[in-house]
């Protein structure tokens, strides 16, 4: 089985939705894109941690750049995925991460910033093909767990609102499918990564939108031990709903690229990137993500 170590460092950045009142800084997933996504070999265990940073202050409506709402919002975030190998061709992965700030400021409701562990998720992956020609196909799926359902209350005892909690408060489901091919002559690799995302109510009914992740790679050698990889993401995520209402202000579609640099030593990676916006179309006006920067390190351990 052959070890794909392209670190697909896509962290996704949030998709920021609004309700202009209340709405702001959708949980999404962090996480979407960070992971190795292939299997591991037997024995082997895969660490990926990684921080990232995002950063948004334009309002769209549609496609279109909105006037503007006096409002900003950021967050930075630490994560940690392990990967185990059980076989050549099995392997089980957990995704942690925490929130040191989600923070969204504004004319309205002033400043407003929390912190937390974000859901955590438990997969397994299973290689169902790999070819001579170096062509992988690898599917998985998994549980997402929240550390706590309670709400986080500001100052005056009341709930913030559900975009500035760490976590989705909710259970939910996770679906992979990773496609790869490997051209070693030209030290190319061309690969494919979908995650889609079921996100069940938390004990206030509410639920984020369903959200699917696909993005397109492009991994080069650069010569010594340097990889350049060029990253093109898709997030496509449905409206929010607390209980029966739809939440018209949520959910849409954002077109990312995001440019990467690998460099290799003494058997650990660092990946650095950087993720810029091409293309947006939003559910109604939200304040959209400006630009997100990250970095990670991964290294294969034998056990």
């Amino acid at each position: 089985m052959r070890l794909f170590k392209s670190l697909l460092m896509g962290l996704m950045p949030l998709i920021f939705s609004a309700d202009l009142a209340a709405q702001c800084c959708s949980p999404g997933n962090p996480v979407a894109g960070t992971a190795s996504a292939g299997i591991v070999m037997k024995h082997k265990l895969r660490s990926v941690t990684f921080y990232r940073h995002s950063f948004s202050d334009t309002y769209y409506t549609g496609a279109e750049k909105s006037e503007d709402q006096g409002a900003q919002a950021n967050f930075n975030f630490i994560g940690q995925i392990f990967t185990y190998g059980i076989t050549n061709r099995l392997s089980v992965e957990t995704e942690l991460g925490y929130f040191i700030n989600k923070t969204r400021e504004d004319t309205v409701q002033g400043k407003i910033s929390t912190s937390g562990f974000y859901n955590a998720t438990l997969s397994a992956k299973y290689c169902v093909m790999h070819t001579e020609k170096g062509l992988e196909l690898t599917l998985g799926a998994g549980v997402r767990i929240p550390f706590t359902q309670k709400m986080i209350y500001n100052e005056w005892g009341l709930p913030i609102t559900n975009d500035m909690q760490p976590s989705t408060h909710a259970f939910g489901f996770v679906g992979q499918a990773f496609l790869a091919q490997a051209f070693p002559e030209l030290q190319m690799k061309v690969i494919w990564v979908n995650r889609y995302e079921i996100n069940g109510r938390s004990l206030e009914k509410y639920k984020f939108g369903n959200a699917w992740f696909s993005s397109l790679f492009l991994s080069k050698g650069l010569g010594g031990k340097w990889i350049g990889l060029l990253q093109l993401r898709n997030e496509n995520k449905k409206p929010d709903f607390s209980d029966k209402t739809e939440f018209v202000h949520s959910g849409g579609n954002i077109l990312i690229l995001s440019p990467q640099l690998s460099y290799t030593f003494m058997n650990w990676n660092i990946t650095a990137l950087f993720d810029y916006p091409l293309l947006r179309d939003l559910n109604g006006t939200q304040i959209s993500p400006k630009y997100a920067f990250g970095i990670s390190i991964n290294r294969d351990f034998n056990l």
